[in-house]
């Protein structure tokens, strides 16, 4: 910081005193800057391909013709995971409507609270033990661990949950299906039955479900028993009121997960945008592998007021951090604009030439990429993008 407030012609002399007098230290710091850069590098082209990509997405439906509901266009840019986005982009070209493009596109809200749990499996434990009251032995829960949320039994077909958690070590001993609702699903009733019957019968363990709702009328909606005929299936269901609110920094860095799911649990309440804060704060310290999307999706659950509050505390306290990720974020964006001008060529079943290709892809101009995007639809080859 210090360097930062000397003026222009005064820094260079404060640096190379540091370097001559603390030359260990100053090897040592430029050693954790190039990784920092490297580290850096890597997320902001990913970050800058995803969102890429999602504009990409955004312009050929525009330059078809299609109208987007903005709900569809926040989906879109909010989504991170590239080989979905990938399948997006291809099937752009292809739709009728911007409704079948995203009729079987998972909300990125629905994605990052798996991705959570996946994360840290023993939060699933601790959710359960907190809705359902039910004593979780300790050294079980530290043994927790996703497995494939695909399980089949010879006697069932197959069943896919959204995430499975097993506890114990090496044998199960409990084992916890979690779904994660956002909405009510009459069709759940019939497959949520299924998936505790399937895994039931392979691990022959006790097995519960679990269904965190972020919504009060959701979770009393899940909460439903199901009338299976002289029995019946009750799931355990995570209300809002069960995820506890987290504003100690510390607490929220020996749990960046559980401090995320209580901000996006209760953003809208009026300790919104501390909650927020202080998660944003842990998982950027962290380095939780999802940081970035993470804090994209309390950005858009927070009220307005709160939400620009959020993008000014985070722009004053990470502001060299941020500075460089956003100059990587337009670089990726870029590389992966035109990428997708390819791509959509491709789809389209037009040759492209490593000429056409060699000059899409030194194009840096943000503009200049979206005005051959739109072409890249239109063209009757690949020649007319760059003629």
């Amino acid at each position: 910081l210090m360097p930062s407030r000397l003026p222009l012609a005064a820094r260079p002399a404060l640096e190379e005193w540091m370097s001559a007098k603390h030359e260990y230290q100053s090897e040592l710091f430029r050693h954790l800057v190039e990784q920092g850069r490297a580290e850096g590098s890597a997320e902001g082209r990913a970050e800058g391909e995803a969102k890429g990509k999602a504009e990409a997405i955004l312009a050929v439906l525009a330059a078809r013709g299609l109208a987007v509901p903005e709900s569809t266009v926040v989906d879109i840019r909010a989504w991170r995971d590239l080989s979905e986005l990938d399948r997006l982009l291809r099937r752009a070209t292809l739709v009728a409507t911007a409704g079948e493009l995203i009729k079987s596109m998972p909300s990125p809200l629905h994605e990052q609270l798996i991705d959570l749990l996946r994360t840290r499996p023993a939060l699933a434990a601790d959710l359960l033990a907190r809705a359902a009251g039910l004593p979780i032995d300790p050294a079980a829960a530290a043994a927790a661990r996703a497995v494939s949320k695909t399980f089949a039994d010879p006697r069932l077909p197959e069943a896919r949950a959204d995430l499975i958690i097993q506890l114990g070590d090496p044998n199960t001993e409990l084992a916890i299906i979690v779904e994660v609702q956002l909405a009510p699903d009459d069709e759940k009733r019939t497959s949520w039955p299924l998936y505790v019957a399937g895994l039931s019968a392979r691990l022959r363990c006790p097995v519960w479900l679990l269904v965190v709702a972020l919504d009060d009328e959701v979770a009393t909606w899940s909460a439903t028993s199901i009338d299976m005929g002289g029995m019946h299936l009750r799931p355990v269901v995570v209300r809002p009121g069960d995820i506890p609110t987290i504003t100690d920094p510390l607490a929220a860095r020996a749990s960046p997960e559980l401090a995320v799911l209580g901000a996006l649990a209760h953003a809208g309440g009026p300790d919104g945008l501390t909650l927020c804060r202080v998660a944003t704060d842990a998982i950027l310290s962290q380095r939780l592998p999802a940081r970035h999307a993470c804090i994209d999706l309390m950005l858009s659950r927070l009220p307005l007021v709160a939400r620009l509050a959020l993008e000014k505390w985070m722009s004053a306290k990470h502001e060299y951090q941020s500075e460089l990720f956003r100059r990587l974020v337009d670089q990726g964006k870029a590389e992966c604009k035109a990428e997708a001008i390819l791509a959509v060529l491709a789809a389209r079943g037009l040759a492209v030439p490593e000429s056409v290709a060699a000059i899409v892809r030194a194009c840096r101009d943000p503009a200049e990429l979206d005005r051959l995007l739109r072409c890249a639809t239109l063209v009757a080859s690949a020649d007319e993008l760059t003629a």
